[in-house]
C-alpha cells in the first residue's frame, strides 16, 4: 500500500506541467485557457497521469417562509395521472410448490386485466432467504415478451427453504438489503404485495403473528396500510381449509385483513378470478396524492372541485393530500389552509435522482446540526422556525456514486503522490494491474493529477 503524503527524502524538484482545460470565450479570438500545475517530483523521469471524476449535477430550489395567512394549492387531474403502482410477488419456492406455481404461471393478463391506464410495473421474488429476482425484472407495459418472462419468473423452482419468510423478504427487498437484488421500487408510488405460499409466515420470523411490526416496519419506509399499501394473498387461509396446506397462513391472514386487501384459496384449481378481483382491487384502491407547498394546520384545511366544496373522503400524511378517490379528468381541485409553523420541507424531487446538499437561508448556510434529512421521504426537518418571508435555498445534488478505481498504466510505480489544485492529497492509493485505487476518492467533478516514478 502507498501513501499519497510521501514526500522524498532526497529533496523537492518543482516541475511545471501545463494542462489543457476547455476552451472559453475569453474574447473574440476564442483564446483557450490554461492552467498552469506545479508538482514535487522525486526524479526527474516521474510521470503524471491525469484522474477524472464524475461530476455530479446540482439543482436548487427557493421556497418563501410562508406567514399565518391562507395559501392555496391548485392541482388539475390530469397533472396526477396515469396512476402508478408497484405490484410485488412473493412466491413460495418450497419442495411443495410446484403444481402452485405452475398455476400462476400463465395468469398474468388476468392479474393486470383492469390496469390498461396504469403505470405499473411487477416484480417477482421469493420467500426463501435469498429474496431471488430474475435479471429480466420488473416486467412494464412495454416489456417485450412479458408473459415468458412472468412464467419464468413464478416457476421459481422447489429448492427453496422450508421456512417460508414472505414479509421479511417484501421488507428486506424494499429497503434494498436483500442479497440478490438490486432495488427496483419507485418513490412515491402506491404498493401491492401479493403472497402466494401453502404455508405461513415462519414462527421464528420478527414477523410471525404481529403484523403491526411488519406495517411499522412498511411505515418507515412510506408505506401505509390501506392508504398506498394494500397485501393480498393466494394462500392457506384459516376461514377456508386447505387439503395440501400443512398449517393455516393465520400471519399472512391478518396483514391481508389489517390493509384492506383480498385473497384466495392457493387450492383453487383456477387462480384468474382471484387475480382478476385484485387487479380491479389495485385499479379502484389507488389513492390520488398532492404533495402541498407546506405542512398545513389541520382544522384550516378546506378542498373545492371545481368550484365547489368537495365532498369526498381525504386525508393528509406528512405534506401530503392523499384523496380516496380519483378526481374526474380535466377537473381542478383547491386546497386551502392555514401554515402554523413552517418547519418540515418537502423537496420536489425523488431521491433516487438527487439527494439534498447543503440549505441557506437568505445565502447565508445553515450548520447541517440544526436540520434533520430523512433521504426515504426526501424532507428535511428544521430544528428552528424560519423568519415569515425569508427564502430559503436547498442545494440537491445528483445521487450518483463517486468512482474510487480509475486507469492506470500498466506498471507498477516505486511511489506515487496526487495533487488537486496543487494540493496533495491526503488519501490511501493502490495501484494494481492498470487499476488505481483511492481513498478517500477525488472529490465529484475534480481531476486529480497524480505523479508516479518507476
Amino acid at each position: 500500500m502507498l501513501r499519497a503524503s510521501y514526500i522524498s527524502l532526497f529533496g523537492i524538484l518543482i516541475a511545471t506541467i501545463a494542462c489543457q482545460k476547455h476552451a472559453v470565450d475569453q474574447d473574440a479570438d476564442n483564446h483557450n485557457a490554461r492552467e498552469v500545475v506545479a508538482f514535487p517530483i522525486q526524479s526527474p523521469d516521474s510521470q503524471v497521469v491525469a484522474i477524472n471524476q464524475v461530476n455530479r449535477k446540482l439543482l436548487s430550489q427557493e421556497i418563501v417562509v410562508p406567514t399565518d395567512q391562507i395559501y392555496t394549492d391548485t392541482f388539475k387531474q390530469q397533472e396526477v395521472l396515469p396512476p402508478v403502482i408497484d405490484i410485488l410477488i412473493v412466491i413460495d419456492n418450497s419442495y411443495s410448490m410446484l403444481e402452485e406455481q405452475q398455476n400462476l404461471a400463465d395468469k398474468l393478463s388476468a392479474l393486470i386485466s383492469d390496469l390498461s391506464e396504469v403505470d405499473w410495473q411487477i416484480n417477482v421474488i421469493t420467500t426463501d432467504d435469498t429474496c431471488r429476482r430474475l435479471p429480466e425484472l420488473p416486467l412494464k407495459p412495454d416489456t417485450p415478451d412479458m408473459e415468458e418472462l412472468f412464467q419464468k419468473a413464478v416457476n421459481a423452482g422447489i429448492n427453496g427453504s422450508a421456512s417460508e419468510v414472505a414479509l421479511v423478504n417484501s421488507v428486506d427487498h424494499l429497503r434494498k438489503t436483500c442479497r440478490t437484488d438490486p432495488p427496483w421500487k419507485r418513490e412515491g408510488t402506491d404498493l401491492a404485495v401479493l403472497i402466494v405460499s401453502d404455508e405461513d409466515e415462519d414462527p421464528d420470523s420478527r414477523y410471525h403473528e404481529k403484523p403491526e411490526i411488519f406495517f411499522q416496519d412498511m411505515s418507515a419506509l412510506g408505506y401505509l396500510p390501506g392508504q398506498n399499501l394494500k397485501v393480498y394473498g393466494l394462500i392457506g387461509h384459516p376461514d377456508e381449509p386447505c387439503p395440501t396446506v400443512d398449517a393455516p397462513a393465520i400471519t399472512y391472514a391478518d396483514v391481508i385483513k389489517d390493509s384492506d386487501g383480498l385473497w384466495g384459496s392457493i387450492c383453487a384449481p383456477d387462480y384468474s378470478p382471484t387475480l382478476a378481483a385484485i387487479s380491479r382491487d389495485i385499479r379502484l384502491n389507488l389513492k390520488i396524492d398532492f404533495p402541498l407547498r407546506f405542512a398545513p394546520v389541520l382544522s384550516t384545511v378546506k378542498l373545492e372541485l371545481d368550484g365547489s366544496v368537495y365532498s369526498g373522503d381525504w386525508t393528509i400524511v406528512g405534506q401530503t393530500l392523499i384523496l380516496a378517490e380519483s378526481l374526474p379528468e380535466g377537473s381542478t381541485l383547491t386546497v386551502n389552509y392555514q401554515v402554523e409553523s413552517f418547519r418540515l420541507l418537502q423537496l420536489s424531487v425523488g431521491s433516487e435522482d438527487y439527494i439534498l446538499n447543503s440549505i441557506s437561508i437568505e445565502g447565508e448556510l445553515v450548520d447541517p446540526t440544526s436540520y434533520n434529512y430523512d433521504q426515504v421521504s426526501n424532507t428535511v426537518l428544521l430544528m428552528f422556525d424560519p423568519v415569515p418571508g425569508s427564502i430559503i435555498e436547498t442545494e440537491l445534488i445528483e445521487n450518483q456514486p463517486l468512482l474510487t478505481q480509475f486507469p492506470f498504466p500498466s506498471v507498477t510505480p516505486k511511489i506515487i503522490s496526487c495533487f488537486i489544485d496543487n494540493v496533495l492529497m491526503e488519501s490511501e492509493i493502490k495501484v494494481d494491474r492498470g487499476t488505481l485505487t483511492i481513498s478517500p476518492t477525488v472529490p465529484a467533478g475534480k481531476t486529480a493529477h497524480c505523479l508516479f516514478s518507476i
